[in-house]
């Protein structure tokens, strides 16, 4: 019990938390918690389970940290809310990828092949930006907040994500990595679907 309390401190119920690593536990696969893993975002219920009488945090898993992206450290957009946003933006669409970008401002790059090769980034990047901050209110306080808009847009060339995944299908994938993932996704498969040359 006074373990879990140690790396478990007295935090406000209600609220999600990444579990970071301490030094001294970086060269451990899991976290002194046997219940969860370094990387893991939890939810804390309450601060106590009072059935059982004790003072123990009560803890639900959320997500794993790579199924999300964090920006500013204001909001943690997740696949599912990215997608519903592009979804309903009205941009039609083959398919999209979205990295975080951090430089003077964090930002959120969504990169997507139109349906409609007149489409502009510009055009593409208003409506899907409006949609996540209906959708989310933590992302719309980046703006209010931090003063300025964490969507970048870079519409693909036509054909991208099927070149992509014939060239997976030509190394020998199997059929469950030949597309790309949503999120997070790596430079190496920015530039392929961009057609960038490889350096």
């Amino acid at each position: 019990a006074s373990a879990v309390r140690k790396y478990y401190p007295a935090l406000p119920p209600q609220r999600t938390y990444v579990l970071s690593l301490p030094e001294r536990w970086k060269d451990r696969k899991r976290s002194p918690n046997p219940e969860t893993m370094i990387g893991d975002m939890i939810q804390v219920n309450a601060l106590r389970n009072p059935a059982l009488n004790i003072e123990l945090p009560q803890v639900t898993f959320h997500s794993r940290c790579d199924d999300i992206i964090d920006i500013g450290g204001f909001t943690r957009l997740t696949e599912r809310i990215i997608w519903q946003a592009v979804e309903s933006s009205g941009v039609t669409y083959r398919d999209w990828v979205v990295q975080k970008e951090v430089g003077d401002n964090p930002m959120l790059h969504l990169y997507v092949e139109p349906e409609d090769p007149g489409m502009t980034a510009e055009d593409a990047r208003f409506t899907i930006h409006q949609k996540l901050m209906e959708l989310d209110a933590d992302y719309r306080h980046v703006q209010d907040i931090l003063g300025f808009d964490p969507l970048k847009v870079t519409i693909l060339p036509q054909g991208a994500f099927q070149r992509y995944m014939a060239k997976q299908q030509a190394a020998g994938a199997d059929m469950a990595h030949l597309k790309p993932p949503h999120l997070n996704v790596p430079d190496d498969v920015v530039n392929a679907l961009m057609g960038t040359p490889e350096s």
